[in-house]
């Protein structure tokens, strides 16, 4: 873990009508974008998708996948003294090194996306899907809506996608920094709207260095593993009460 001076910084990406320009619009999507198609390249085994199909998807797909209404996406970013203080998903403007800014001018050196809530279903024809599967083939735009009035008591899910860090920025928390942001957001949503959520996420079962991160931060393995398109996943979950 890095001293406390090292300390890694966690920002999420604003929302689109919080940025300042098509520039900076621009600027963060292809920054997203370069992270991703890295991941991809260099531990392709860690990801259900492909390089090969990704570097095929336009601009509109990259731009509709940051600025998507149902998720957050957290990049981990090198510390530094006019970013340490701000909040994750802060709108504070700190002079000249706003979020905007701070998301602009520093390397990224991981990211993770935070897809929810979605309702958990308690009968009908999805009552019995896994988590995970309640996210395929959503309209993103109400879902965004509908999560907005989630009436208190309800049980909802949450969704841990696209987990990465560089290999040679690991071992220092930005792996745990990018996971305790998701896991506030959660904890935080989860208290304002009272409702009991649990976050998912599916670990590639011979990936045991990011089961073993998951597990540090309160995340509890599903007895067996499951398959995901041909391939054996560990999921594993973490339960958030109102």
């Amino acid at each position: 873990m890095a001293t406390q001076d090292q300390k890694p910084v966690v920002l999420a990406i604003p929302k689109r009508e919080h940025l300042s320009s098509a520039e900076a619009i621009s600027t963060i999507v292809n920054k997203s974008k370069t992270l991703r198609l890295t991941a991809l390249k260099r531990s392709p085994s860690a990801f259900t998708s492909t390089y090969a199909r990704e570097i095929q998807f336009n601009e509109d797909t990259w731009t509709n996948r940051a600025f998507n209404p149902l998720t957050r996406i957290y990049i981990a970013l090198s510390p530094s003294a006019t970013s340490a203080n701000i909040r994750p998903e802060s709108n504070e403007d700190n002079g000249s090194h706003s979020i905007e800014q701070i998301l602009i001018d520093r390397r990224w050196l991981g990211q993770v996306t935070l897809m929810g809530p979605v309702v958990l279903p308690t009968d009908g024809e999805k009552a019995n899907s896994a988590p995970w599967e309640l996210f395929k083939g959503l309209d993103f735009e109400q879902a965004a809506t509908d999560a907005q009035g989630i009436p208190p008591g309800s049980k909802v899910v949450y969704v841990l996608l696209g987990m990465y860090v560089l290999p040679e920025k690991r071992g220092v928390g930005h792996g745990r920094s990018l996971l305790e942001a998701a896991t506030g957001t959660v904890r935080e949503e989860a208290k304002g709207k009272k409702v009991d959520a649990t976050l998912v996420v599916l670990v590639g079962r011979e990936n045991e260095r990011a089961k073993k991160l998951y597990e540090r931060v309160g995340f509890v393995p599903w007895e067996e593993t499951v398959d995901v398109e041909g391939e054996e996943h560990w999921p594993l979950s973490l339960d958030v009460g109102q």
